[in-house]
């Protein structure tokens, strides 16, 4: 970006480095289009499905709809996408780890 200004009838020139994050074009397109924000996620984590969680996990599936119908604090971090369980993986890994020093 180039800003010119006229003082004193001379012209001088600065040039402004801005650094923006990757995802500023997705978050602005996003604000022209009066749309919600996209949520900031690590570039690092996955979203999991049901089935990738127990094939990481080795679980069977009776062992994996168990520890999902267990709701309130220290129950497994998911959300749902309409009807269907996703998993964060970072956060999936952290509360295994927490549950083997319990």
């Amino acid at each position: 970006m180039v800003v010119t200004s006229n003082l004193e009838n001379t012209m001088k020139q600065i040039t402004l480095k801005i650094d923006i994050p990757e995802d500023f074009e997705a978050l602005f397109h996003a604000l022209l289009n009066n749309q919600a924000a996209p949520a900031p996620q690590p570039a690092d984590d996955e979203t999991w499905t049901f089935k990738d969680l127990c094939k990481e996990y080795k679980l069977p599936k009776t062992k994996g709809y168990a520890l999902t119908m267990q709701t309130g604090p220290g129950s497994i971090p998911r959300f749902k996408i309409g009807r269907d369980l996703r998993f964060r993986k970072s956060e999936v890994e952290a509360w295994f780890l927490e549950q083997r020093v319990k």
